[in-house]
């Protein structure tokens, strides 16, 4: 969560909405994931996902980004929307 916001619910204070005008958010899933899961030993699903989120991983720090999550073959990712950050969407692509 932003900074602002995670202070705000622990104030109890939470705004209904919050407006951010330099924010992108990138949701990244592998297209035929269960098909490909369906042809190949869980093993190697772990192994694959592993060695991309962990390159994504790697991208995300270097680039100043914040991983949201992972579940299953999905990747979120977004920046700090109050971090002064030149072109936000070219970076989180």
């Amino acid at each position: 969560l932003p900074k602002e916001v995670a202070r705000s619910m622990r104030q109890n204070a939470l705004q209904p909405a919050y407006k951010y005008t330099n924010m992108s958010l990138l949701f990244a899933d592998i297209v035929e994931f269960t098909s490909y899961c369906s042809r190949v030993e869980p093993e190697q699903v772990v192994k694959m996902l592993t060695m991309l989120f962990s390159a994504f991983d790697n991208v995300t720090v270097a680039l100043g980004l914040y991983k949201v999550y992972t579940i299953g073959d999905a990747y979120l990712v977004t920046n700090e929307p109050r971090k002064e950050m030149n072109d936000p969407a070219a970076k989180a692509v």
